[in-house]
């Protein structure tokens, strides 16, 4: 993945597991892979290149920096956050399904963001 699109959330307008969720009445649990987004370089823009090549938005196309694909070595580190409740939500409110999705966004940034300092060698609280 191209270094300024790592850990980040590339979403787009997408709210299924939102929904699948809520209607379900089940407990979202936010887990996070942190060292996936550095196991292949990429170069450029894969979802710009996609939406560029299929003529449709979502579908990245990544092409590797070398002709080759070649995994770098990485130890992966999948960190499991608290489960955030779905109860009292109404599937059809579109603010409330938006501020959940923001409360798992922000729990899942949460989680990288502490495994990639302690990774880092730096004591977070």
């Amino acid at each position: 993945m191209p270094r300024e699109l790592r850990y980040q959330l590339l979403w787009g307008h997408r709210y299924g597991f939102i929904d699948v969720a809520v209607r379900a009445g089940a407990p979202i649990l936010p887990l996070a892979c942190v060292g996936a987004d550095e196991l292949f370089d990429f170069v450029g823009d894969a979802y710009a290149r996609g939406k560029r090549w299929l003529h449709t938005e979502g579908l990245p196309i990544p092409v590797p920096s070398r002709v080759l694909p070649i995994p770098h070595r990485v130890a992966l580190r999948y960190v499991i956050g608290e489960p955030l409740s779905t109860r009292g939500v109404d599937p059809d409110d579109d603010a409330a399904r938006r501020r959940l999705r923001l409360e798992v966004e922000g729990a899942l940034h949460e989680l990288i963001e502490v495994e990639l300092a302690r990774r880092a060698g730096l004591a977070y609280p």
